[in-house]
């Protein structure tokens, strides 16, 4: 269930919309017809000529390889320059752009020559972008299954980030723990393909200015209630909505966390009609819809969390199970409803909801960052590749190869990650369960305490910056007085949103 949905819009300053106008009139948007497989190396290398002039490493990819792998992406994400061979044997480059462009210009929107022959964009949004045109050259591609807001639509979260609270309403442990396992569970999904949510929900923590909602027991008139997307603005200091809950199921609970996130119900697809009957419709729970602010994304999914179950109650919208006149469905029809949450192709309709925005790092997996602030381009590591338990975590000049200077992010639980050390493979935690301003940082073996436990953030008004709040201590990851000396302590601090507490987080080399 949810409440009407209010609609956004993006206002653009008149300078950029004239740019965009310039490039859109220059540039013949998409790709080049596709070739013969013989000509396909030729073309590659033609390609690669012309894009010796731009400055960067060179990946070539294939289609063949979507889902990427972990190894690819990072790649990708990093080149420079890309040249993509899709599985119709089109070929098309592409470049990194110097800036992000704004929320919902999707990449191919922007073209460096005539003719729209290179590409150039966010090089983040790369991988997500080929894996989201690859059904145009007649391959599996982003295909997903689910009705929800439009790709660019005001109402998607930024950063593909939702922080939360559970609110002083709950007080029983059980209710906050199924709470904190949905999260968990929903933040750990992937697609069919291998790949990760990109939607995740987050703590929110104190001074946060990211839009945010929060979970409340009651008030639903049913077993749960959300709004569709984000609902916040600068009168509501951010705050978008009540997740309302009554009951405690994953299902329950993840089904209006898809809400959150942009999903209508499975049966309100416009095709819907073709997969089961409905009743009557007397609500916003049980029209269809068609266009405007919806979009149908892939076949009908009987095992989506979205999906009502069969019943001749008007107030379940009066389901009721049918023989599918289309064979465009996942699953079969008597399973409508009965999935214990989050599908995989649940995942994959918001993966391509969100394609074209930017998300949280890739967590996991060998994915191996440098800690960078945003004022220096010095990193974190631990002083002389130590191994030792509450050895200083330490500010140092980056240097290749050395991999007590590199680290992972892996998920803990509800939103919350650990930090590992490449090197020592320990945990950086508030040493000491320390509070004060001024607490060290340091590494230790990992034993899950909530000292080694991170949030993990989009900085507010900096782009591609994070914050890095400890669990225990409610503090911000600090370099003291925007220290740039080799050696300087990393410490905790309150949370000021200040360049030497915002952290890039580079791909490790």
């Amino acid at each position: 269930m949810y409440r009407p949905l209010i609609i956004h819009r993006w206002i653009w300053s008149s300078s950029l919309s004239l740019v965009l106008s310039l490039s859109l009139a220059a540039c013949a948007i998409g790709t080049e017809p596709a070739l013969a497989p013989d000509d396909v190396e030729t073309r590659i290398a033609q390609l690669t000529a012309e894009l010796a002039k731009f400055p960067g490493d060179l990946v070539v990819t294939r289609s063949s390889q979507i889902p990427f792998s972990e190894d690819i992406r990072v790649r990708l994400v990093t080149a420079g320059k890309v040249i993509h061979v899709f599985s119709d044997d089109t070929v098309q480059a592409y470049v990194g752009a110097p800036a992000q462009f704004p929320d919902g210009i999707p990449i191919a929107r922007v073209c460096r020559e005539l003719g729209g022959d290179i590409i150039i964009g966010d090089q983040q949004l790369l991988p997500d972008y080929l894996y989201q045109e690859e059904p145009d050259h007649g391959g599996h591609g982003g295909t997903s299954e689910a009705v929800g807001l439009p790709i660019g639509h005001g109402a998607l979260w930024p950063d593909s980030t939702i922080a939360y609270e559970i609110d002083a309403s709950f007080t029983s442990a059980t209710e906050i723990g199924a709470i904190r396992q949905a999260i968990t569970d929903w933040n750990a999904s992937v697609d069919p393909y291998g790949s990760e949510m990109k939607v995740r929900f987050v703590p929110r923590y104190w001074a946060d200015n990211r839009p945010y909602v929060r979970f409340v027991r009651g008030g639903s008139g049913g077993c749960g209630s959300s709004q569709v997307g984000r609902h916040d603005n600068i009168f509501t200091n951010w705050f978008s909505h009540n997740i309302n809950l009554d009951c405690f199921d994953n299902r329950t609970i993840q089904h209006e966390m898809g809400h959150t996130a942009g999903l209508y119900h499975e049966q309100q697809r416009c095709d819907r009609d073709s997969f089961v009957y409905v009743g009557t419709p007397t609500g916003i729970n049980c029209a269809r819809y068609c266009g405007g602010d919806s979009v149908d994304y892939g076949p009908y999914n009987y095992l989506s969390m979205m999906h009502y179950y069969y019943s001749a109650n008007p107030a379940a919208c009066s389901i009721l199970q049918i023989t599918p006149t289309s064979p465009n469905y996942r699953g079969a029809p008597w399973q409508a409803s009965t999935g214990s949450g989050i599908d995989s192709y649940d995942v994959l309709a918001i993966n391509q909801m969100y394609y074209n925005r930017p998300s949280l790092p890739l967590i996991g997996g060998n994915a191996y960052y440098s800690l960078v602030p945003q004022y220096t381009p010095k990193v974190l590591a631990i002083g002389g590749g130590s191994w030792a338990d509450f050895a200083q975590v330490i500010l140092y000049d980056r240097i290749p190869g050395v991999l007590d200077q590199h680290w992972i992010i892996l998920n803990d639980s509800a939103g919350y990650v650990e930090v590992r050390n490449r090197n020592s493979g320990k945990c950086i935690e508030d040493a000491y369960f320390g509070t004060a301003n001024g607490s060290s940082v340091v590494q230790y073996s990992c034993w899950n305490g909530d000292n080694q436990k991170w949030i993990l953030a989009p900085s507010a008004g900096a782009p591609g910056y994070f914050d890095i709040i400890n669990k225990y201590s409610g503090k911000s990851l600090d370099v003291p007085g925007w220290n740039t000396a080799n050696g300087t302590p990393i410490q905790q601090w309150d949370h000021t949103n200040g360049t030497n507490q915002r952290f890039a987080l580079s791909p490790a080399y």
